[in-house]
């Protein structure tokens, strides 16, 4: 699908399922109920797609499905739900130059993952690829449910303006470097995570820092290694909570 718009349908702009693989390019899908709906399928993206301002999802991926972003740029704001919402499924960003995942102003959060994984790939340089998600009424990316993010290097994480940065709840998080949340209630909070492992490299440095409440609320058991991340302020910590590296718990 090229040069496309869908848009003004109800219940979803696009549905992809049931083994399908689809290709998207240079389209817009908006106003909408959902903008679209996959299962059990693969959505390649390339070009400039924008799947913005529809009343529910922007984009909703359940069991078994894949999406991945080549090349170009993907944009899910301005959507009544969720910019991003996957449950199930496995979503990989990994561009040979500049490529964009953008989820802001959303009504809920710009990212959530349930028992999903999401991966920055690519061979481009440090911080080359951009993930941002800011100005949302919820979180910028909610991680729950066994769900994992993974970012070698190559991403560059813009985390600002929503109500927690980052949430993680039961979920695993390895970052390294590329790591910016600044500006929301509270930066980093996770409540039971298997595991955080945070550092920074100085071509793509992570920081977390002006936050309103805390830039880092950690609870239940989460157990966290940092490694060079600039911390605005001390972790704050139950109990409970296991850390490591360069920023501890008091």
């Amino acid at each position: 699908m090229q040069n496309c718009t869908l848009q003004d349908n109800s219940p979803g702009g696009l549905l992809v399922s049931h083994g399908s693989i689809a290709e998207i390019a240079d389209s817009t899908i908006t106003h909408n109920y959902d903008g679209m709906l996959s299962d059990n399928a693969t959505i390649v993206f390339r070009g400039v797609v924008k799947v913005n301002n529809n009343r529910n999802f922007g984009i909703g991926a359940g069991a078994n499905a894949t999406l991945e972003v080549s090349e170009g740029s993907l944009e899910a704001s301005g959507n009544g739900g969720n910019g991003i919402n996957l449950n199930g499924a496995f979503f990989s960003i990994g561009c040979f130059t500049d490529c964009r995942v953008t989820a802001n102003d959303n009504g809920v959060d710009g990212m959530f993952l349930g028992a999903s994984t999401l991966v920055t790939l690519g061979d481009g340089p440090p911080g080359s690829t951009a993930v941002t998600a800011m100005n949302n009424k919820g979180n910028g990316i909610t991680l729950v449910t066994a769900a994992t993010l993974a970012n070698i290097v190559t991403g560059r994480y813009t985390l600002k303006g929503n109500t927690m940065g980052l949430s993680v709840g039961d979920a695993s998080v390895v970052m390294v470097g590329g790591l910016d949340v600044e500006g929301n209630t509270i930066g980093l909070l996770s409540d039971g995570a298997g595991s955080l492992n945070l550092s920074s490299i100085p071509p793509n440095p992570s920081v977390v820092r002006t936050n309103r409440t805390a830039d880092a609320d950690l609870r239940f058991g989460t157990r966290i290694t940092v490694d060079g991340v600039a911390f605005g302020t001390p972790l704050k910590c139950e109990p409970t909570v296991l850390s490591r590296g360069t920023t501890k718990c008091p």
